[in-house]
C-alpha cells in the first residue's frame, strides 16, 4: 500500500504521542519535501525527525511542479506537493485533514484518510483500546477540531 501524508497528521499524532499508529496501520509512509520542510519548521518535530530517523518515514520529490502551483491556490504547499505525488506514482491514499485539501483530492479521484479514519483503524485493529479519549487529548493539545455531529458517528462507528 502507497500511502502519502501530509504535515498536520505528523504533527498531530506526534503531539499525542501516537505516531506509532501509522507504521503500525500503513507499514512506510511517504511524504514529499515541503512535508520534510514543515516538518523541519518545528523545532520539537526537527528534533525527533534528527535523533529518530524513523525508517517508516520516506522522502520522495515531487516532479511536477506545475501541478503544485496550480493547487496552491486552493491549499498551503504541503497539502499541494502531498496530493501532486500521490498523482505521480498512483498512491493508494494520502493521510491528511485540511477540507480544501480533502475536496480537492476527491475531485482528483485520490482516496484520503483523516485523522478520524486512523483512529477508527486504529480501534479496529486493536492498536487502541478506545477513541474518546485520544479525541480528549488531540483537542488539548493540538488545534484538531471535530463537531458534534462527526464526533458521534465516530464513536457510534467505534461502538463507544
Amino acid at each position: 500500500m502507497i500511502v502519502i501524508s501530509d504535515t498536520s497528521i505528523l504533527n498531530a499524532f506526534y503531539k499525542i504521542r501516537l505516531l506509532a499508529l501509522l507504521p503500525a496501520l500503513y507499514g512506510k509512509v511517504i511524504i514529499p519535501q515541503k512535508v520534510y520542510d514543515e516538518l523541519m519548521a518545528d523545532d520539537v518535530l526537527a528534533n525527533w525527525l534528527s535523533s529518530a530517523h524513523p525508517h517508516w518515514l520516506a522522502i520522495h520529490p515531487v516532479q511536477r511542479s506545475q501541478t503544485v502551483e496550480h493547487l496552491l491556490v486552493d491549499m498551503d504547499a504541503g497539502e499541494a506537493e502531498a496530493l501532486t505525488l500521490a498523482q505521480e506514482i498512483s498512491a493508494d491514499v494520502v493521510l491528511m485533514d485540511d477540507h480544501a485539501g480533502r475536496r480537492i483530492a476527491q475531485e482528483l479521484g485520490i482516496p484520503v484518510i483523516g485523522t478520524l479514519g486512523i483512529l477508527l483503524a486504529a480501534k479496529e485493529e486493536g492498536l487502541i483500546p478506545a477513541i474518546r479519549p485520544v479525541l480528549v487529548d488531540l483537542t488539548e493539545q493540538t488545534k484538531f477540531w471535530v463537531s458534534e455531529s462527526l464526533l458521534n458517528s465516530v464513536l457510534k462507528q467505534a461502538n463507544e
